[in-house]
């Protein structure tokens, strides 16, 4: 699997199956935010997602809980 944005960049799916002796197509993956760019990171690569909306806060302005 890959990590991708859906709903018009309102969701980000992250579920890619890191344990391939459950999923066969499984790959390790994290996904970094950081000024306000979304950038799926692989072993062999990474992506910056597109469709995430631009108003979408940067993480240094999202209140901590």
């Amino acid at each position: 699997g890959r990590i991708r944005a859906r709903f018009g960049g309102k969701v980000i799916q992250i579920d890619t199956g890191m344990q391939t002796q459950y999923v066969a197509t499984g790959r390790a993956s994290a996904l970094e935010i950081k000024d306000g760019a979304f950038t799926a990171i692989y072993p062999d690569r990474r992506d910056v997602l597109a469709n995430v909306p631009e108003d979408t806060p940067a993480a240094e302005s999202v209140p901590a809980r």
